[in-house]
């Protein structure tokens, strides 16, 4: 043999090792590893801490029965176990004591099962899913009895996330057979994240619900709508409630102890979206009441609910009262709240005089904005005893105190309220007037405030 042909065979030789040794690397890995012996189970803890280059550091939990593992031992000797599956073998070095254990471990990959994954097409695989594979025995009748349910279409990430939340090939059958054939691998992983197990689709069919869809069940888990709720809710004469609103009624704490209390306080013509209406806006027991207390029986569930958003409580209400105040109309309480109307308010126009107001003209006031301090300077300027419709009026026209003391000012001291009203429709102001007079003057007249309304109407 030649000495050329030699050293290309010993070439080959070291890169075929190279290889060998990259490809056994990368189809192990190694960690550390801590665990607790739980009766017949093994809690066991995971870490891997990458290497160098990369600094990657991961660790998982999970839960085995003891028997899964080959040469456990729990004498605080030294030894080593495995956990041997199609994916792999976890070799275990340590020791347990107590019932405690800690150590090292390797995992070594098996390349007959890559091979295996690779032919399914599932392309390249990691030797950290490959472990995942491994612990929860992940396994070719696994994967082959999936394609024969019709999951043909899988990716190695939802191999892995089935096996982490143990949907198992009898669990996805079962859900099959309650009619949910179509169900994909994530609603699946979503059944087991949130509890939904097939006990629970039969329930709510025999409960009448039929029409079940895989995002309608998990949210019905997801809010704690469980079976009893369902069946405490059609108890209290609430049949055929579409699921969605059992959603909405437990997302918004609707007890059945509510329902049977509103029965009670006699509401008994009541609808999902009120009973849902009512928790949003904390419409309680105790408010209902205590507005049932001051004198309002016949109030509406409605009425209620507007009581709430608009702040009108039994206080504001005995406040009013207390001022003379007992509105009869839950609408005539809820315009006052919603106009801002306070007992402060009332008190500040009785102050003045305005003792006999009734509930439109304090509403009309706070609507258009007609303020005590205006009061006060228009009686400053010699207006007094003003009715509630010329005050309304004037703010609705914007007559302000500088408006009136500038046409006194102009010679209209003893203007009328209608005529100051007339002169701000008309944009009748200080410099007009003052226009006008001087018209007047040169023919020795003085014009009156209509004839100054007058000259402004004909663009004089």
């Amino acid at each position: 043999m030649s000495k050329r042909v030699a050293m290309i065979g010993m070439l080959v030789l070291c890169v075929s090792i190279g290889l060998f040794a990259a490809m056994n690397a990368a189809n192990s890995i190694t960690g550390d590893w801590s665990a607790r012996i739980n009766e017949n189970r093994i809690q066991m803890r995971l870490m891997i801490f990458g290497d160098e280059d990369f600094g990657r550091e991961s660790s998982f939990s999970f839960t085995q029965d003891l028997n899964a593992y080959t040469g456990v031992q729990q004498n605080g000797e030294e030894h080593r176990f495995t956990l041997a599956r199609e994916a792999g073998v976890i070799a275990f070095d340590g020791r347990f004591s107590d019932g405690r254990g800690r150590g090292v471990f390797t995992f070594t990959a098996s390349d007959d099962f890559i091979g295996f994954l690779q032919k399914e097409g599932f392309g390249k695989i990691e030797s950290e899913d490959l472990l995942h594979l491994c612990v929860f025995n992940v396994n070719r009748q696994f994967i082959e009895d999936l394609h024969g349910l019709g999951y043909t279409d899988l990716k190695f990430s939802d191999l892995v996330a089935m096996a982490i939340h143990d949907v198992t090939i009898p669990f996805i059958k079962e859900v099959h057979a309650l009619g949910l054939k179509d169900i994909s691998v994530s609603q699946l992983i979503a059944f087991r994240i949130h509890d939904v197990e097939p006990e629970f689709i039969r329930g709510l069919r025999a409960a009448g619900y039929t029409d079940l869809s895989a995002s309608d069940l998990v949210s019905l888990m997801i809010h704690d709508v469980t079976l009893d709720y369902i069946k405490g809710v059609k108890a209290q004469g609430f049949a055929n409630v579409p699921l969605n609103k059992l959603t909405a009624m437990n997302i918004h704490d609707v007890e059945l102890s509510y329902l049977k209390t509103l029965k009670e306080l006699g509401y008994t013509d009541v609808d999902i979206d009120q009973l849902i209406a009512l928790n949003i806006h904390d419409v309680s027991e105790d408010f209902i009441r205590k507005i049932h207390a001051a004198g309002f029986k016949n109030i509406t569930l409605d009425e209620l609910i507007a009581f709430k958003i608009h702040g009108v409580d039994p206080e504001y209400m005995a406040e009013l009262a207390k001022m003379g105040f007992t509105a009869s109309d839950p609408e005539e309480l809820i315009s006052f709240k919603i106009h801002d109307v306070s007992t402060d308010y009332i008190k500040q126009f009785r102050e003045l005089g305005y003792t006999n107001l009734d509930i439109g003209e304090i509403v009309a006031f706070s609507i258009h904005d007609v303020k005590p301090d205006f009061i006060k300077g228009m009686n400053s300027l010699g207006y007094t005893d003003i009715v509630p419709d010329d005050l309304i009026a004037m703010n609705i026209h914007d007559v302000t105190l500088q408006f009136v003391k500038d046409v006194q000012a102009a010679g209209f001291k003893d203007i009328s309220i209608s005529k100051l009203i007339t002169f701000k429709i008309h944009d009748v102001d200080k410099e007009y007037i003052e226009f006008v007079k001087r018209v007047y003057k040169e023919r020795g007249k003085e014009p009156t405030p209509e004839q100054v309304v007058r000259m402004k109407i004909q663009g004089l």
